[in-house]
Formats: C-alpha cells, structure tokens, sequence
C-alpha cells in the first residue's frame, strides 16, 4: 500500500477475516515499518477468499480509520468432480452423448475429448461453457468406427477433473439398429390381461409395439417412451391366440428391425 506521508507515523497494523462480515483479528504483532506485508494462508479452506484491512497509528498511539477491504482469492489446488455420462447413443453419423453436470460449484468448462482407434492422444473435439447451461453434444463421427470419449470438467483455474471415466461406442454401419431380442408374453388369467415385457441394451427413444390375432396383418397397437420395459394388453377375449412384435427407435431416429413373433392363447 502507499505510504502514510504524516511525520509522526509510527507503524502499521494490518488484521484479516476468512468473511467480509466477521471479526477482522490484527495478525501484525511486532511493529510494522514498511508499507507491505507477508501473509501465509491455508489453501484447502472452505472459503475461496481471504480478507484485510490496514490501518496507521502515530507516535501517540493514534489510529487511522481502517483501509477499505482487500479480498484475496485462495489458489485453487482442488480440481472439480467429474460429469457423468447419462446417455450414449450412436447412429450412422453422429454419436449424441448427455451428461449429469458436476457437482463442484466452479466449473467454467465441459470439454469433450475424443480418441479413435487408431490415434494416439486425446483431441478436444468441443469446449461447452458452463453458462449455457448445456450438457448435451451430437458429435460427427464416421460411419462404422470406434470412439472413446471422456468428458471432463474444467474450473476457472484452468484445473480439470480426471480422465479416469471413459466410454468406447461404435457409430453403426446403417440406418438400422439391432433388433430386440427379448419380447416375452405372459397371460395373467387373474387379472384378465396379457403383459408384454422387453429389455434394450441401449438407451432408445420410443418403442413401438405390434399386435395382431394370429394368422392376421401386424399393425401398430402402442407407442411408449424408451424408459418403458413392459405394458399390459386388456383388450383380448377368451380362447383367442394374439401375436405380438416390437420394434424400438433411436434418439437420432435409427430404427430397428421388427422383433420376431411372439404367440401367446388366453
């Protein structure tokens, strides 16, 4: 700070708070000449700042009114938590990647990487700021090749969370996508309905469900959300054989195949 200019001054006394609103303590106890000082802080502390006033006292023993406050922000050693990929999904093009945003409060960055098989390092592919508030990319990728990403999380300080979270997918040869594989029909007798239920390896959009009595043209009977793994069927009659199919659709609008046939009497 700038030197008192009074004759009479005889030293400075310089205090320090963790908070603006808390009691300053005085951290200058021998008599301070210079107009500068040295201060040690712990740096893993839970507030980001640390704060100081100064004030001058005369040969009397006078003191100035307090110096206006000085915030110091800590050194940020701590790097943030890592996003958590909640949804992958690969089509022809594009690979569409989502994610659950970290819980550490100073991320400036989301950076995407990306390594193919046959690279040798990570390339950033896209820098989302975290003032956006978006935590979703479609990446173009090529047609039938395997990626890895990692998605990292970056704060002010320029620190980044780990790589140690990485997912491997393979944008797919065509338009289609596998078929389900395990559509099961069971009578519930009971409760007078058939329940359909079905599992997907991936995560998909909508699943659309076929239905027909036997020996008759499939049409659709239902479109249900891609979460879904299992329906009722209510609408059937005694001694009457159903046949069901089921074909599930991409985020990005791949399709699958129709599933094979599954019979079932009530």
């Amino acid at each position: 700070w700038k030197n008192n200019t009074e004759p009479d001054l005889k030293m400075y006394r310089v205090f320090k708070a963790n908070q603006p609103q808390a009691p300053f303590l005085e951290i200058t106890h021998e008599e301070l000449k210079e107009n500068r000082f040295t201060d040690t802080v712990a740096v893993r502390w839970i507030n980001k700042g640390v704060y100081y006033k100064v004030v001058a006292v005369d040969h009397h023993y006078n003191q100035s009114d307090y110096s206006k406050i000085l915030e110091v922000k800590r050194p940020d050693l701590i790097a943030p938590s890592a996003p958590v990929l909640s949804k992958i999904e690969a089509s022809t093009t594009t690979i569409y990647l989502e994610w659950k945003p970290s819980s550490s409060e100073d991320v400036a960055l989301y950076n995407i990487y990306r390594k193919g098989n046959q690279d040798k390092g990570w390339r950033l592919v896209k820098a989302i700021n975290q003032k956006t508030k978006t935590y979703q990319y479609i990446d173009p990728v090529e047609k039938g090749r395997e990626y890895t990403y990692a998605l990292i999380a970056q704060d002010s300080a320029g620190l980044q969370s780990s790589f140690d979270n990485t997912i491997k997918v393979k944008s797919i040869d065509d338009k289609t996508i596998p078929k389900v594989t395990s559509l099961k029909a069971t009578v519930d007798r009971v409760n007078k309905k058939i329940v359909l239920s079905w599992s997907y390896p991936t995560p998909i959009e909508k699943v659309k469900i076929y239905k027909a009595e036997k020996g008759k043209p499939l049409s659709i009977w239902k479109v249900l959300e891609g979460i879904e793994n299992q329906t009722e069927d209510n609408e059937i009659y005694i001694n009457t054989s159903y046949e069901y199919a089921i074909q599930v659709i991409a985020h990005l609008g791949a399709e699958s195949p129709l599933s094979e046939r599954v019979e079932v009497k009530y």
